[in-house]
C-alpha cells in the first residue's frame, strides 16, 4: 500500500511542519521525500474547550500545518512581487532559492499528547515536576494521542486554497510498578526535562514501559501505518507501472527550508520553550535526524527504494515491549526456531550446553515415571472398579482420563522442585560461569530457597497442575482406552502399541502445551524483585502473553516438544511389555 502512495507523491512538494527528528526519521525511512519547515504556531488553544483530548491534538496539528502553508505561500508571493523575472530564472533573491518559494502541494502537521485520567501532561518545569509526572504514570495505563492534519494546497486567483484531512491515533501505554529510586535515577539522567509526560519511549524511558497496545511509532511521535492508509484513501488506487526499477544507493533526500524557519538545518538545532514539540509529545525529541542525504535525482526514472531503514527503526523499539521471561536472552538474540536454536547454542554457549540442566532431569525422571505408573494403577482401581469397558464405554473412558490426570497431579507434588530447577538451568545461558546465574543443580535450589523460600521452588505450580492433569489424562487415559478396545490388548504387536502411543503423546503434548508455556514463564521469574517481576500471577501471565505476543506464543517450541515426546511413547510401550513378562 505504501509504494503506490509514495510513487504518486514523487512529483509533489511535501512539507513536514515539525522539527521533530523522530518524525523526520520515521517518514524518511518509509521512503517519503519531503522538506522540513517547523511550525511557528503559538499553542494557545484552550484545552477545556475541546470535547476530547484527541480533538485538541487534531486541532493543534491542523493549526501547525495551516500556519506553515500560509507562511510559505506569503513568502512566495512577497518574493515574486519583489524580484519578478529574477526568481523565475533561478537566481537567489534575498537569500531564498526559487525551490523554497514554490507553493507546497501537501503540508503535514502532527501533534502528540500524553493523557492520563483525562489530564494532558506537558513538559516538566523542573526535576520535582518531572518526578511527579512519573509518579502519576507509575504502574498505570495512559493514552498517547497523535493528531495528524494533511493539508492539500492549491493556488487560484492569487489566493491560497486548502483542503484539510485529519485523523488521530491512540496507543495505550502501561508503566511498570517502579521504585522511587529508579524514578529519581531517570529524572537525574536529564532525559525527562524536554519531554511531555516526562519520558521518551525511544530512549532511556523504554525501561519504564511494561506494555504497549497499539502502534508503537505513534508513541514515538508519528502513526505511520494510519498515515499511509489515509494517504492511499486520499490519492486513490495505484496506477499500473511497468517501468523497471532503477538502483538507488541511498535513501530519499530530506531537504530543509532554512530561510523559512528559526531552526538550524535539519530542524533540531534549537528549541523554543513552546516549540513545535510542546506539550505531550516530548518523546518525539532527541535521536537521529532523518536519514536522507542532500542531492537531486531524476524522479521520473526512479521508484522509491525498499524502506529497510523503517525495519531498523522499528527493531530499535523492540526492547520496550514485554519479551520472553529470561533476562539473559536479549530481545534481538532470541531463537527464531528449533533449527536456529540447534545451530546457535554450540557457537554461543558450547556443545555441553545442550545437556545443561540434564542432571536435574535425570534425577527427576525416574521417580516421576515410577510415581506416575504406580499412582495410575492405584487410581484405576478406585475409578474403574466394577466398570465393564464394553457396556460402559464412556464411564470406562472417563475413569482412564481421571486415573491419568490424578496420577500426574500427585506425582508432581513430589518432583516439582526438580522440574523447576531443570527449567531454570536450561535457560541459564552464557559461555562462562561468571555469565551464568547458577553453578549447578544444588546451587540453583539453594539460591532460590534463600531468596524466595520453599515457595519459590513451587513458582508456577498451580498452572503446572492444570497442565499435567490435561497431559497425563490424555497420555494415560486415551492410551489405555485405545489399547483396551483392541480385540486382544495383552497380545497387541509392539509396533501397533507404539503407533498408538506416539499419536497419543503428540496430541497430549500439543493440547497441554499452552499450560507448559505459562508454567515456564512463571518459573523464570522466581527470585526477581520489584520491577523485574513481569507477571503478578498465573492469570496475569495468560493475559499478558495473549495480549502482547498473540495466541501463537503459547505454542512456541511445541514442535520440539513433540519430537522430545517420542521418548514418552517408548516408555508407555515398554511398560506394557514389561507387564507381560512380570
Amino acid at each position: 500500500m505504501m509504494y503506490p502512495v509514495i510513487r504518486r507523491l514523487l512529483h509533489k512538494r511535501v512539507v513536514l511542519a515539525s522539527a521533530s527528528p523522530r518524525r523526520q526519521e520515521i517518514l524518511s525511512n518509509a521512503g517519503l521525500k519531503f522538506e522540513v519547515v517547523p511550525s511557528q504556531f503559538k499553542e494557545t488553544l484552550t484545552k477545556a474547550s475541546f470535547p476530547t483530548p484527541s480533538a485538541y491534538a487534531v486541532e493543534t496539528a491542523k493549526q501547525k500545518a495551516l500556519e506553515v502553508a500560509h507562511r510559505i505561500y506569503q513568502a512566495r508571493a512577497s518574493a515574486s512581487a519583489a524580484s519578478g523575472s529574477l526568481a523565475a530564472r533561478g537566481l537567489q533573491v534575498s537569500g531564498r532559492r526559487t525551490k523554497d518559494l514554490r507553493a507546497p502541494d501537501i503540508v503535514i502537521g502532527a501533534d502528540t499528547i500524553v493523557v492520563i485520567e483525562g489530564l494532558i501532561l506537558e513538559k516538566p518545569v523542573d526535576r520535582q515536576d518531572a518526578y511527579s509526572m512519573l509518579c502519576r504514570l507509575n504502574g498505570k495505563e495512559h493514552s498517547v494521542f497523535t493528531g495528524v492534519a494533511i493539508v492539500h494546497c492549491s493556488s487560484q486567483d492569487g489566493r491560497l486554497h486548502v483542503d484539510v484531512s485529519e485523523f488521530h491515533e491512540e496507543t495505550a501505554v502501561t508503566f511498570s510498578q517502579l521504585s522511587d529510586e529508579l524514578l529519581w535515577d531517570y529524572v537525574d539522567s536529564g532525559e525527562p526535562m524536554d519531554k511531555a509526560g516526562g519520558y521518551g519511549i525511544q530512549a532511556l524511558g523504554s525501561v519504564l514501559v511494561e506494555q504497549v497496545r497499539g502502534d508503537v511509532l505513534n508513541v514515538v511521535g508519528f502513526p505511520l501505518n494510519h498515515f499511509c492508509r489515509k494517504m492511499a484513501e486520499l490519492h486513490g488506487p495505484p496506477r499500473p507501472a511497468h517501468r523497471p526499477q532503477a538502483q538507488r544507493d541511498s535513501a530519499p533526500t530530506t531537504d530543509t527550508s532554512e530561510s523559512l524557519s528559526d531552526v538550524a538545518p535539519g530542524g533540531a538545532g534549537s528549541h523554543r520553550a513552546r516549540s513545535d514539540e510542546g506539550r505531550g509529545h516530548g518523546r518525539a525529541q532527541g535521536g537521529a535526524q532523518g536519514r536522507g542525504h542532500p542531492g537531486s535525482r531524476d524522479a521520473d526514472c526512479d521508484l522509491p527504494p525498499f524502506p529497510t531503514g523503517l525495519l531498523e527503526l522499528i527493531d530499535g523499539f523492540k526492547a520496550s515491549k514485554v519479551q520472553h521471561a529470561s533476562k539473559q536472552i536479549a530481545a534481538d538474540k532470541q531463537y527464531k526456531g528449533i533449527m536456529d536454536c540447534i545451530v546457535r547454542i554450540p557457537k554461543e554457549q558450547g556443545v555441553l550446553s545442550f545437556w545443561r540442566g540434564n542432571l536435574a532431569n535425570v534425577i527427576r525422571y525416574f521417580p516421576t515415571q515410577a510415581l506416575n505408573f504406580a499412582f495410575k494403577d492405584k487410581y484405576k482401581q478406585v475409578f474403574l472398579g466394577g466398570v465393564d469397558k464394553h457396556t460402559q464405554f464412556w464411564r470406562y473412558f472417563a475413569g482412564n482420563l481421571a486415573s491419568g490426570g490424578a496420577a500426574g497431579a500427585t506425582s508432581l507434588c513430589f518432583v516439582y522442585p526438580l522440574d523447576f530447577a531443570r527449567t531454570r538451568l536450561a535457560a541459564d545461558v552464557g559461555k562462562s560461569g561468571t555469565e551464568r546465574e547458577f553453578k549447578g543443580l544444588g546451587d540453583c535450589l539453594v539460591k532460590i530457597t534463600k531468596s524466595d523460600g520453599v515457595r519459590g521452588l513451587y513458582q508456577g505450580f498451580s498452572v503446572s497442575v492444570q497442565g499435567i492433569i490435561i497431559y497425563r489424562a490424555a497420555y494415560f487415559g486415551v492410551y489405555d482406552t485405545a489399547k483396551g478396545m483392541l480385540p486382544d490388548p495383552k497380545n497387541t504387536h509392539i509396533v501397533v502399541s507404539w503407533m498408538i502411543a506416539q499419536t497419543v503423546t503428540a496430541v497430549a503434548g500439543v493440547v497441554s502445551y499452552p499450560f507448559d508455556t505459562v508454567r515456564r514463564r512463571m518459573m523464570m521469574q522466581s527470585g526477581r524483585k520489584g520491577a523485574d517481576i513481569m507477571y503478578t500471577g498465573t492469570v496475569d501471565c495468560w493475559r499478558k502473553i495473549l495480549k502482547d505476543e498473540g495466541g501463537r506464543a503459547f505454542f512456541k517450541g511445541a514442535w520440539s516438544n513433540v519430537l522430545r515426546g517420542m521418548g514418552g511413547a517408548f516408555v508407555l510401550v515398554l511398560y506394557d511389555e514389561l507387564k507381560k513378562v512380570l
